[in-house]
């Protein structure tokens, strides 16, 4: 008789690939393009501008005094 923590320790470890590994996508020999560094900081200036909070009420500069 095993118990159920033998049971557990018997089982695989989740890979994460459900049925199995992706199938290779690229052709022989070619690599993924990579972006450059402009391209990056361009995308991330993007990012950063979507996901920061906008302001519904922006500020005023003071007006000057005026004497009455």
């Amino acid at each position: 008789m095993t118990t159920p923590y033998e049971r557990l320790l018997a089982e695989e470890l989740p890979t994460g690939q459900f049925g199995g590994p992706r199938p290779d996508t690229h052709p022989q020999g070619e690599l993924p393009r990579t972006t450059s560094p402009i391209e990056a900081a361009t995308h991330r200036a993007e990012l950063e501008q979507a996901l920061t909070p906008r302001r519904h009420l922006t500020p005023v500069a003071d007006a000057p005094d005026q004497a009455a």
